[in-house]
């Protein structure tokens, strides 16, 4: 959709479909708990938010949020 790049961490929580830790086994990545943050404009931030609910929230639990941010070293990333 766009992004130039992405940062994605280990996560657990506890919500509606019960409790997840962060240290639990899984197999070749598949079953674990993610984080994943992308820094981009307001469109390409909306596609991806409705591309991961469209392909994710009918079988895993998820959150997408859209939240405005300030940069500090632009220089490093796409025009945003």
């Amino acid at each position: 959709h766009g992004a130039t790049g992405y940062t994605y961490v280990s996560a657990g929580g506890k919500g509606s479909r019960g409790k997840r830790t962060q240290n639990r086994a899984h197999v070749s990545g598949l079953d674990v708990n993610v984080k994943i943050e992308v820094l981009t404009g307001k469109q390409t931030g909306e596609a991806i938010a409705d591309a991961v609910a469209e392909q994710f929230f009918e079988d895993y639990s998820g959150i997408t949020y859209l939240e405005p941010v300030e940069i500090i070293r632009r220089e490093k990333f796409a025009i945003i």
